[in-house]
């Protein structure tokens, strides 16, 4: 990407830390057990969230580029296969239908004027290499906000970020989306960038997918919208 350093599972070399936490990322069994090893060895992973009934969630474009094919596994349910449907290179934002999720919670607020200094909290898979379905809460606070050079605007998040946070929703203490993880700034350990919910949004009327933004909707608990995302890699 060039302007962020994205978090995620590679399947070419990577840095130690990312190496030391997908190692434990393999697996595999019939039943559906995340992590089944590729040729590289490595499987890539990262986080989304629902943003609809429909089955229709969100995630950062690069966790799933070039997959022959998608598995999700929501929170506390199984896995479930999923595919692509609308992409934004630039934002870095992939839109996801998947297939067979009849229950479980939806992001149902958005907040578009986020201060900085503020806390806010992840929710991020793939981290614990004995189980990538473990979601891990992860505080921090909104260090600013910004805009790129397309005019795309971002927030800037300081927090100890993961491999496995990509795509993963940015909450505040009212449990309002302020917007969705894409990687972190390669030469300031410890801060993280987002894309702002407003693009979010954007992102989602472009493709038909009404987000909500009442403020006083109740919100639905982080670990009932979220999930695992696994690339199924493409073969050689």
């Amino acid at each position: 990407m060039g302007r962020w350093r994205a978090l995620r599972f590679t399947l070419g070399a990577v840095a130690a830390l990312l190496l030391l936490a997908a190692a434990g990322a393999r697996a595999g069994s019939p039943t559906g057990t995340p992590g089944p090893p590729t040729r590289g060895g490595r499987v890539k992973s990262g986080t989304g969230f629902f943003v609809s009934a429909e089955g229709l969630l969100l995630t950062s474009g690069h966790v799933v580029a070039g997959c022959s094919g998608v598995t999700v596994w929501p929170s506390g349910a199984s896995a479930l296969k999923a595919r692509a449907i609308a992409t934004d290179r630039q934002l870095d934002i992939a839109l996801l239908k998947v297939e067979g999720r009849r229950e479980g919670g939806v992001a149902s607020r958005y907040a578009e004027h986020p201060v900085p200094g503020e806390p806010v909290m992840m929710v991020g898979f793939g981290i614990v290499p004995t189980d990538p379905r473990e979601a891990i809460f992860t505080r921090g606070t909104l260090a600013g906000r910004g805009t790129l050079a397309g005019g795309d605007k971002v927030l800037y998040l300081r927090a100890h970020m993961h491999p496995g946070d990509s795509g993963a929703p940015v909450i505040d203490r009212s449990g309002a989306v302020l917007g969705m993880v894409i990687g972190e700034l390669p030469d300031k350990a410890g801060t993280g960038v987002a894309i702002a919910s407003s693009e979010v949004r954007r992102f989602l009327s472009w493709n038909g997918v009404a987000a909500a933004a009442e403020a006083h909707a109740p919100a639905a608990a982080p670990a009932a919208i979220t999930a695992l995302v696994q690339c199924n890699p493409a073969p050689r």
